[in-house]
């Protein structure tokens, strides 16, 4: 059978002579020296014991909670979730790279290594969501059907199809979302986009083009002129209204808020639905 080896008995000094515990080990029959402080028993010593242990059980709990949300992106997507906050509050030429990479805490040359320039960085953070929101304008207008339905409720199903996918985004609060949708509506004042030319972003102008064309085939006179504008009146509103500027507070003295999209859709998309239908219907 194995046994176990005696520990090495410590040496002692006159410091060490005021209690003394002397005890012989069976095994081997060494005799083990250990010592105490007076007044200290196995009891008190185990008590503390416990007690350390549960302190540092709770200080690493603590700091895995802390740790816990960056430990589960990598450093790419924490970049770009920091950029894309840092873009959508100071815009472009306001945000410097320091910023992004103290913000998400790495090192000052991650940019380059992950996205080779700060420009790349920029159409990383446009173009990762961008999908997202095509693919459910797109499945959205496919579903469409029009059988049974007035002139007035086609326009609306059209509209939902497009109002529908960033505002229910934006109505989740998740603040990357948000930010993101602050940021294209910024983006998209510009004549050039950087969303349009992304290589990942895929069908872009001909989804736009498809609402265009529902939009003409709901016309009474099948102009494409006021279909075209239809869909540029109804997009600047939705971007409009998805930068939460605050302006509806400021206008109500906060009796009403700009990011209350529960309350905003039901009157938003009437508006929308009338002025396209009234357009539409118009033969001048």
């Amino acid at each position: 059978m194995f046994e176990p080896q005696p520990r090495k008995a410590k040496l002692l000094t006159r410091h060490h002579s005021e209690t003394l515990l002397h005890r012989e080990k069976s095994f081997d029959k060494s005799i083990m020296i250990r010592t105490f402080r007076p007044n200290f028993n196995l009891t008190t010593g185990f008590n503390l014991f416990y007690k350390c242990l549960l302190y540092c059980k709770k200080l690493d709990n603590s700091t895995n909670s802390k740790m816990s949300k960056t430990e589960k992106l990598s450093p790419r997507e924490h970049i770009l979730d920091e950029a894309e906050k840092l873009f959508a509050k100071k815009g472009f030429y306001g945000t410097s790279v320091r910023e992004i990479t103290d913000a998400a805490d790495v090192r000052l040359a991650s940019v380059n290594y992950y996205f080779k320039s700060k420009d790349n960085l920029y159409s990383e953070v446009l173009a990762r969501r961008a999908n997202t929101l095509i693919d459910a304008r797109r499945s959205k207008r496919e579903s469409l059907d029009f059988s049974g339905m007035s002139q007035r409720e086609s326009v609306e199903a059209v509209i939902k199809a497009i109002v529908d996918p960033p505002f229910k985004k934006a109505a989740t609060g998740n603040p990357g979302w948000r930010n993101y949708l602050s940021l294209i509506a910024t983006e998209s004042t510009y004549s050039y986009s950087r969303i349009d030319e992304h290589e990942t972003v895929h069908d872009l102008k001909q989804n736009s083009t498809d609402f265009v064309k529902s939009l003409q085939e709901l016309s009474d006179f099948e102009s494409d002129q006021k279909a075209h504008h239809a869909y540029q009146f109804i997009t600047g509103a939705i971007l409009f209204m998805l930068t939460n500027n605050g302006r509806l507070n400021q206008l109500s003295q906060n009796k009403y808020r700009s990011d209350d999209y529960d309350a905003i859709y039901p009157n938003f998309l009437k508006f929308l639905t009338e002025g396209t239908l009234a357009l539409l219907s118009d033969g001048g």
